[in-house]
């Protein structure tokens, strides 16, 4: 007896005991029943927290749902009786009724997912002008009604749909509480990554949050009640063709809506870039996602050909080499081709000085010890980055590529969207110069999609966390001197010349863990953040205690080797309450420069010999999109073109990122569409703006030459 007979002889049997038990229906229910016990799990594990009424009516409707799902038959084949009337009356009845069922449940439903999408965030709902709302019903509707008769108009396919949707309400809500930040359309691309790394998140389930999974069950509740009519004069066959191109229309109206529809120009759309919360709040969750969605192609500069950009590339370059001292440039240069030293990076998850950064915090913190302390370095300042709470990838973009996310554009993260082997990048230019290249990172090598990534780029090979077995642990994972002890291995390997590139992790969030040990936790109180927030605080200010640490460790180590290594140490981005503090304690600032502070970190170029025409420490500001070729420069390494034009622009726009660049009179200029004036300039820093925008303006065309022209 083969597996179908089987099959067949136990659904015979199940409904020898039910009649009208079907498949589908027992399939709906342990849909249901599986979301119950997942949800009971993860409630239980302490990983989902929400208030116990809301818990109890979420488990209240799919306990529901399970039921309704083994006794709809009931409900719905007197229906199928009436079609089959022979009486006239009763058929037309029994034919309208389930399309009138079928528009009131769908009707519902849009509804209920269009709430669904803005309830878990948007405390300014009601607020919002009813055109967006219109247009967050209207893509509703067509996702739905697409579904449904894609679905052949029955509820699977369409709860499919309805949960996705829903889905990007709730998602937006933790994310807005766990990070302080917005879903982005690429957040989609990076699905692997987020689940890979979501796991030492604690989803705190707001009022708001738990309203959005009630409207998520109910729905999934109203799509078991979706299925056609069992009779129907029309042939089987052509029902599912008729559906089927029904189906088509609707999605081919879709795409070409989408398509051929500017949402800026035709709703008056517009997208915050310092702060996309606003623009949500604003305009709602459908208005503004599609909108961010048409501006992910890179833009081509205006008047841009590929002479005129080469051009551009050699007058920055030209400047640059002119702005050099000659006679340390060639002593550095020989010096470098004569020891060839080893050059690590170190991408510090989440590190930051906060004190170099917004002071003492008001309760007298004074940083990290050593980090601060470390008077030898080659070059260190504040590094202006693109990423804010998270979105590592895009400053380790930054700095391995030289490109400013600037001219890529806002919610974009290139290491999910681009074939990276075209452009340049530091591994590739080391490995032509003979070095050996390795890429390590303490976590799966699927995130950001790092395992194809470090392949295009060419690095020899990728040590992820598969080659940290039984490494120690710190807060979120793999400890910083773990890394650091896997990074002098790799040089005691070989004495020839290496470029290492360090990913770190232990400081990853959230900051809700409660796993610092007692004696090394922080107890600062700022007056002016909530308990919450102060704790988060206090456990990250630990982290970075323990990562100062490491770095005093891995400091001492390079210093006793008898190998020349350059160390770039930096940290990625600001963790999810530096807004909490920017706030709080700078409440005068023009946009331009309240947000930069914020995208704000450190970094040090230092080495353990004693490079030629280097008399003293340097402090600058610098960007992750430069500071390859800053370390490039302070130690003599062979610059590209591209890099000298990046230091030719740097000399008149010292720091740029996502949305920004900054004049030589420390000046922050909004690169990007806003809603906001900016402050008047004093007339005596109008000349520094002009030169920074024109600065600003040539590296576009550059770096439209070098990157967007290869990726696209």
């Amino acid at each position: 007896m083969d597996l179908r007979t089987k099959l067949e002889g136990l659904l015979g049997r199940v409904r020898g005991l039910h009649p009208l038990l079907r498949p589908a229906s027992i399939l709906w229910a342990l849909v249901f029943v599986v979301l119950a016990l997942t949800l009971q799990g993860l409630a239980s594990a302490g990983t989902l927290v929400i208030d116990g009424d809301s818990f109890a009516l979420i488990e209240l409707i799919l306990v529901m749902g399970a039921a309704l799902s083994l006794v709809r038959e009931y409900l719905l084949r007197p229906l199928d009786r009436l079609a089959d009337s022979e009486d006239v009356r009763k058929k037309l009845l029994g034919r309208a009724i389930p399309v009138v069922r079928d528009v009131a449940i769908l009707a519902a439903l849009v509804a209920a997912t269009t709430l669904a999408l803005e309830l878990p965030w948007n405390t300014s709902f009601s607020e919002v002008d009813p055109s967006f709302i219109g247009l967050d019903r209207l893509v509703v509707t067509i996702v739905v009604v697409c579904a449904y008769f894609v679905g052949q108009r029955r509820g699977a396919v369409l709860a499919l749909a309805v949960a996705a949707l829903d889905t990007l309400g709730i998602a937006q809500g933790f994310m807005l509480a766990l990070k302080g930040t917005a879903l982005l359309p690429s957040d989609l691309l990076a699905l692997g990554t987020a689940a890979a790394v979501g796991g030492s998140f604690v989803y705190e389930a707001t009022p708001q949050i738990a309203q959005g999974i009630v409207a998520l069950a109910v729905s999934l509740v109203a799509c078991t009640l979706m299925r056609p009519s069992g009779k129907s004069p029309v042939r089987p066959w052509l029902r599912f063709v008729v559906t089927a191109l029904v189906a088509a229309a609707c999605v081919l109206y879709g795409v070409n809506a989408y398509n051929t529809c500017d949402v800026r120009e035709k709703y008056g759309t517009s997208i915050d870039y310092w702060w996309p919360m606003n623009s949500y709040y604003a305009q709602g969750f459908m208005p503004t996602f599609l909108t961010m969605m048409q501006d992910m192609k890179i833009t081509v500069p205006e008047g841009y050909t590929d002479e005129d950009a080469a051009a551009t590339e050699s007058q920055l370059a030209q400047a640059y080499e002119a702005s050099c001292d000659p006679a340390v440039t060639t002593a550095r240069q020989e010096q470098f081709d004569a020891m060839r030293p080893s050059v690590v990076v170190v991408m510090n998850e989440t590190f930051s000085d906060l004190s170099s950064i917004y002071g003492d915090l008001g309760v007298g913190y004074e940083g990290p010890t050593y980090f601060k302390s470390l008077d030898d370095a080659l070059v260190r300042g504040n590094l202006s980055v693109s990423a804010y709470g998270g979105g590592t990838c895009n400053s380790e973009f930054e700095t391995m590529t030289g490109s400013s996310l600037a001219y890529i554009g806002m919610g974009l993260y290139p290491y999910t969207l681009y074939d990276l082997s075209g452009p340049a990048n530091l591994a590739r230019q080391f490995s032509q110069m003979g070095y050996a290249t390795t890429a390590m990172h303490p976590n799966l090598p699927t995130n950001w999609n790092r395992e194809q990534v470090y392949e295009e780029m060419g690095f020899d090979q990728f040590l992820s966390i598969n080659d940290f077995a039984d490494a120690p642990v710190f807060h979120s994972g793999v400890s910083d001197q773990a890394t650091y002890e896997k990074v002098l291995e790799q040089l005691s390997s070989s004495d020839d010349p290496q470029f290492i590139l360090d990913v770190t992790m232990q400081n990853h969030a959230g900051y809700d863990q409660y796993n610092i040990p007692e004696d090394q936790m922080r107890s600062v109180a700022p007056d002016y953040l909530d308990e919450t927030v102060t704790h988060e605080l206090n456990e990250y200010l630990s982290c970075i205690d323990a990562s100062d640490h490491d770095l005093e460790w891995f400091v001492s180590q390079l210093r006793g080797l008898d190998r020349p290594v350059v160390l770039v140490f930096f940290g990625d981005h600001q963790p999810n309450i530096g807004m909490n503090l920017n706030d709080a304690l700078y409440t005068a600032d023009d946009e331009a420069t309240h947000a930069a502070r914020a995208y704000e970190t450190n970094y040090i170029v230092w080495a353990n010999y004693d490079v030629a025409g280097t008399d003293e420490m340097r402090w600058e500001q610098a960007s992750t999109s430069t500071l390859g070729a800053v370390m490039a420069d302070a130690v003599g390494a062979p610059l590209t073109t591209y890099q000298k034009a990046a230091m030719g622009a740097r000399l008149e726009m010292p720091a740029i990122n996502l949305f920004a660049y900054e004049d030589n009179q420390g000046f922050w200029h909004n690169s990007l569409p806003t809603e906001k004036a900016e402050n008047p300039m004093p007339a005596e820093a109008v000349y520094a703006y002009e030169r920074a925008n024109d600065a600003f303006e040539k590296l576009s065309r550059v770096q439209y030459l070098e990157f967007a022209t290869k990726v696209q």
